[in-house]
């Protein structure tokens, strides 16, 4: 008796070895698939948010490390761009963070977050005005009030762009 039931165990066990080692091959596959279409879109989502912070198309963007970039229009410097992540109340805030030529912020561009909606996300989508307390201050002394109602958020906000001039200055060697 004991045999047949260490024999029926090792038979479901196999059958859920079997079943794991299918769904890790569709996954993989799903994968190969779509990641070049998600690191394209990633890529253009990344571009607009440049374009948009130095209010211009058709930039030139140089890449200074990963997700860093000198920015040029026409061989004319315009300043740079790197991304900054921070945490919010609702997890990672990612954005780009643009600079002129002398380190100021020029702008902050929000590529995703998942804050919560009606707090944290309208300070971040839609009041554009709370960004504005940022422009001309150097990225690594910035000061800027927390938003009420979204602390953590303003929080975050203020982490990414710390994080998005550290790895600037890293990568230009300063």
């Amino acid at each position: 008796m004991e045999t047949k039931s260490v024999k029926n165990i090792l038979l479901v066990g196999l059958k859920l070895l079997l079943i794991c080692a299918v769904v890790a091959g569709v996954v993989s596959f799903v994968y190969a698939v779509t990641e070049s279409d998600y690191q394209k879109n990633l890529d253009t989502t990344k571009r607009e948010a440049v374009e948009a912070i130095f209010g211009e198309t058709g930039l030139d963007l140089y890449e200074l490390g990963e997700d860093i970039y000198e920015v040029k229009k026409s061989g004319k410097l315009l300043g740079y761009s790197a991304k900054g992540t921070g945490i919010g109340f609702g997890g990672e805030i990612e954005m780009m963070v643009g600079y002129d030529a002398t380190f100021s912020i020029k702008g902050i561009s929000v590529i995703s977050h998942s804050e919560t909606p009606g707090i944290g996300a309208t300070l971040l989508e839609e009041n554009k005005t709370y960004f504005e307390a940022y422009m001309g201050q150097s990225g690594e002394d910035v000061d800027a009030d927390a938003y009420s109602g979204a602390t953590y958020t303003s929080k975050g906000v203020k982490a990414a762009v710390k994080e998005a001039t550290e790895r600037l200055i890293a990568a230009l060697g300063k």
